[in-house]
């Protein structure tokens, strides 16, 4: 008989979700789950390290080698707001932009810059946000030479990206972008009608039909092999409801397949805007009859699009493990404000840049890269990565292998570092998205959809 190593389950219809602290998961009727509780193990899950009798210690230890950074040097990626102003009034704007904040000064984009290189790893992963950092085009430009004179005389390598919202027609920046292999980040909300009320445009015209016009440059420069597809993100809002198939076709029209459904932050200009936010439940119906959407257009019409969101929880449940380019605060990214100031997020500077600076790690100026690390502010947030052995309800979830109710949404929506789990709608969502995917992964023809090409997303 074999000896039961710790697991967590859950009832999924009329089956057992069983899982363990090594990322493995099986799905057991009643019968298959009464005999596995009584250390009788069906044939399937015996190799699947629930058994302290045949535990593989060296597989377990590559695991836990990876899922907790035992080689980390530092984090790969960084995202840095080189202005705060922007050419749009977004009614959700997590930034709260406009055109009296301020600009990022060449000498802080230079300190910023070697701030990062003088991190010990290899490779970077680079990302100009804002604002809109095209508003600040001058700096952009300076501070991505600068950055790659810096990766030629490190011998480090460093890939670029830029967030913008493409809500204009100048082509020479569009060439920029083109000419030196930028990764474009933008905003597709979806059709004109729920775009340009989202993303309103300070000048006349439409967000719409600019990002359209853009997207098409964009692409030809694809297609030639001189930059990377643009990645899309729709915003959802309670505009967003009921609009699942507008959505999802606007994008198939445009030659995108690449969609991510985010959730609006409660953050910055949502805060004014309440009556955009939805709750867990409406989103939870609203992304359910996106991925049955998607699932259809594979299946009945053939079209190859996938949910960027659904494909990396897919990725670290089929891989054991936490993606390596999974978004961990400290560990895998920190941000820079236009002052210099360090966040250990994206989203945490931007609660800094709305006025509560109780994340701020410090200050290119005044700090190096090991000065940060003996903070009790990064030592509380790198802390929060083990939150699954620290809060009870976490603890006992079968799904805390692959959960990721980051610390900014519980200080944001709870005003709790470690959050409550049994009120927080973010954990209330990925619980339903779990849900999902192990139903679905039940069901071969959609099990064989959901995981086409899936090592080769990264």
């Amino acid at each position: 008989m074999h000896k039961i190593s710790s697991y967590n389950f859950k009832k999924l219809n009329e089956n057992y979700l069983i899982s363990n602290e090594y990322g493995f998961y099986e799905i057991l009727n009643k019968k298959e789950f009464d005999s596995f509780k009584k250390a009788f193990f069906p044939k399937k899950i015996i190799d699947k390290q629930f058994s302290n009798n045949k535990l593989d210690l060296e597989l377990i230890h590559s695991i836990y080698f990876k899922k907790y950074n035992f080689d980390w040097k530092g984090p790969h990626t960084h995202i840095i707001s080189i202005t705060g102003k922007c050419n749009q009034s977004c009614l959700y704007c997590s930034a709260s932009s406009s055109d009296r904040s301020k600009d990022m000064s060449f000498k802080t984009a230079k300190r910023i810059i070697d701030f990062i290189f003088s991190i010990e790893n290899n490779e970077f992963f680079i990302e100009f946000t804002g604002g809109e950092p095209t508003s600040n085009l001058d700096i952009l430009t300076k501070i991505f030479n600068y950055a790659k004179e810096k990766s030629k005389k490190t011998a480090k390598s460093a890939y670029f990206s830029v967030v913008t919202n493409l809500s204009y027609r100048n082509e020479k920046i569009i060439d920029f972008f083109i000419k030196n292999n930028i990764t474009v980040c933008s905003s597709l909300d979806g059709p004109k009608e729920i775009h340009d009320k989202n993303r309103i445009k300070n000048a006349k015209g439409s967000s719409y039909e600019d990002v359209i016009y853009n997207i098409k440059l964009l692409k030809k420069a694809y297609h030639k092999g001189l930059i990377e597809k643009p990645n899309l993100i729709s915003t959802i809002t309670s505009l967003s409801l009921n609009n699942e198939k507008k959505i999802i076709d606007e994008y198939v029209k445009n030659g995108i397949y690449r969609i991510q459904l985010g959730m609006a932050e409660p953050i910055g200009r949502a805060l004014i805007n309440k009556e955009l936010l939805i709750d867990d439940k409406e989103y939870l119906k609203f992304y359910r009859n996106s991925i049955d959407y998607i699932l259809f257009l594979n299946i009945r019409k053939k079209i190859p699009v996938y949910e960027k969101g659904l494909k990396l929880l897919l990725y670290d449940i089929l891989n054991f493990h936490s993606a390596s380019k999974r978004s961990v605060d400290i560990y895998n990214r920190l941000a820079y404000d236009y002052d210099g100031n360090i966040y250990p997020s994206d989203e945490l500077r931007l609660i800094g840049e709305n006025g509560d600076k109780t994340f701020s790690l410090g200050n290119v100026f005044d700090d190096d890269f090991k000065d940060l690390l003996s903070k009790d502010i990064a030592k509380l947030v790198m802390l929060y990565q083990l939150n699954k052995y620290l809060l009870p309800y976490c603890f006992h979830c079968p799904y805390n292998n692959w959960c990721r109710v980051p610390l900014y949404y519980n200080y944001a929506s709870q005003k709790s570092l470690w959050g409550n789990m049994l009120l927080n709608q973010r954990c209330s969502i990925f619980r339903g998205i779990f849900d999902m995917i192990f139903e679905l992964l039940e069901n071969k023809k959609y099990k064989n959809v959901l995981t086409n090409s899936l090592d080769d997303f990264f």
